[in-house]
């Protein structure tokens, strides 16, 4: 038999300590790419949340924050976190070159 997860089970499993459960029940798991690079950037949210309780540079944390969070379509929260990252333009310069990669035009209108 062939199981194909999303994120709620990996992280929900993973959250408690039983990650190994998918394994022992099912043997072989698939996780899709697109599952792979959400699972890779709600880690790396959390990874940039802590740094920033620390006294690490919060520049580029906060721009690194504003990328991951873009990975996951949070576009209202990249934004937040580019602007305490830098200055208004410069968040508003970084939300735009990923709305152009990922040719999302519609939200290309001045504010």
């Amino acid at each position: 038999m062939k199981v194909v997860s999303n994120t709620t089970p990996i992280i929900s499993l993973s959250t408690i300590g039983r990650i190994s459960l998918l394994h022992q029940l099912f043997g072989k798991i698939y996780i899709p790419r697109e599952v792979y690079n959400e699972l890779k950037s709600k880690k790396a949210i959390n990874a940039f949340n802590k740094v920033l309780e620390t006294k690490y540079s919060k520049t580029k944390t906060y721009n690194n924050l504003g990328m991951a969070l873009s990975e996951l379509v949070r576009y209202q929260e990249a934004l937040e976190a580019f602007r305490k990252g830098g200055n208004e333009a410069r968040a508003y310069n970084n939300l735009g070159c990923i709305y152009l990669e990922e040719e999302k035009f519609e939200n290309l209108k001045k504010p």
